[in-house]
């Protein structure tokens, strides 16, 4: 119950959010206040859901694209896969990497615009299988403004005009 239902919502909060509702958990006394905590973080949660999902949807649909380069197609079997949506929710990227990752069963990574410096984009990924993931990175590393994470998880900003070359180096 805890790991699925408990932990979910107080994760979202902080991944769409600030984490004040699930603060009041913790310190609150007031049944109220915290009744009222626990359905506005059910909400952020069931509304994160609604977002994973469509930037999930979108991901596969960019992946699965005739249009789609044929070095960057699903069918190429070098690299991890690489996506990338201009307005996609930073909260959700390692999430939908992780999901990409099992649907494809290949190691993958999102991209969106960093909400704070234009010309970046930040990105998350997640390995499959014994994939490593940081290794591959620290490969291209030079075109990372920066990155960091292990061998099944990690984080990456790259300039936006260096993302092609990011994905045929990598």
């Amino acid at each position: 119950f805890i790991s699925f239902n408990f932990v979910p919502r107080i994760n979202a909060a902080g991944r769409l959010y600030d984490s004040s509702d699930s603060l009041k958990l913790f310190l609150e006394d007031d049944e109220k206040l915290v009744t009222e905590a626990v359905n506005s973080l059910t909400k952020q949660n069931d509304e994160r859901k609604e977002i994973e999902a469509k930037v999930f949807a979108e991901a596969v649909e960019q992946l699965e694209s005739p249009d789609r380069p044929n070095e960057w197609a699903i069918t190429n079997t070098v690299g991890p896969l690489v996506v990338y949506g201009p307005d996609w929710h930073q909260g959700v990227l390692g999430i939908v990497a992780g999901k990409l990752s099992q649907h494809f069963r290949r190691s993958a990574i999102v991209f969106t615009n960093d909400s704070i410096v234009k010309d970046n984009l930040k990105g998350s990924g997640r390995s499959f299988g014994e994939f490593d993931l940081y290794s591959a990175l620290d490969s291209v590393g030079d075109l990372c403004l920066n990155f960091g994470g292990h061998k099944k998880a990690a984080g990456l900003v790259v300039e936006k005009d260096k993302l092609y070359q990011f994905m045929r180096r990598l």
